[in-house]
């Protein structure tokens, strides 16, 4: 599941860091054509997010909720520094990366109270895999136009789907045993 989830948000990430200026782009028009950064900064957020739920679910099927307010809280706070960098004239990408850096410290705060340390770094090693995901897409940013950024961006999240399938090794046995069955199930049918 966790494998699954950083794949997904690995996907999400990649899109968005690709294309999310060309997207908001088309969606707002051209007032909003220089938000790629911003966009690229709330995928992060967003992809750390949906990782740190699977911790936060696993403490919660074994009915260990008190850590889950401290984690809230901890992503609160990075609210101080936004608030800072939006009083002092910051712009909104330093606003949106200080978001992320809450997201980090309240992942890794959740990732601290899993009561294993294997668990816990079986996630961080998992979550690793949104770097070069962010680092391969960003390198499709300068696009000479919105449709071919969308395209790029749809492509390095489909890549970057398909190579975390192939590398994480609980989602490569889930793709192994389905193409099994599926070949199973075709053979069965003639």
């Amino acid at each position: 599941t966790t494998e699954i989830v950083v794949i997904s948000a690995a996907g999400f990430l990649a899109m968005f860091v690709a294309a999310g200026g060309a997207i908001v782009a088309t969606a707002f028009g051209k007032p909003y054509a220089d938000m790629g950064t911003v966009v690229a900064w709330l995928a992060c957020m967003w992809a750390l997010r949906s990782i740190a739920a699977v911790p936060a679910y696993a403490l919660i099927a074994r009915g260990h909720t008190q850590p889950l307010l401290p984690s809230a809280l901890i992503r609160a706070l990075a609210l101080l520094p936004a608030a800072w960098a939006a009083l002092t004239g910051y712009g909104l990408a330093t606003i949106a990366a200080i978001g992320v850096a809450g997201e980090c410290a309240s992942l890794l705060y959740i990732c601290s109270r899993l009561g294993s340390a294997e668990h816990a770094r079986i996630l961080l090693s998992r979550l690793v895999y949104l770097i070069p995901a962010a680092a391969i897409a960003s390198l499709t940013i300068h696009t000479s136009s919105r449709s071919t950024g969308v395209i790029l961006g749809a492509f390095a999240a489909g890549a970057i789907v398909l190579v975390g399938f192939l590398i994480m090794p609980h989602a490569r046995t889930m793709v192994v045993a389905w193409f099994a069955r599926l070949r199973n199930s075709s053979v069965q049918a003639v």
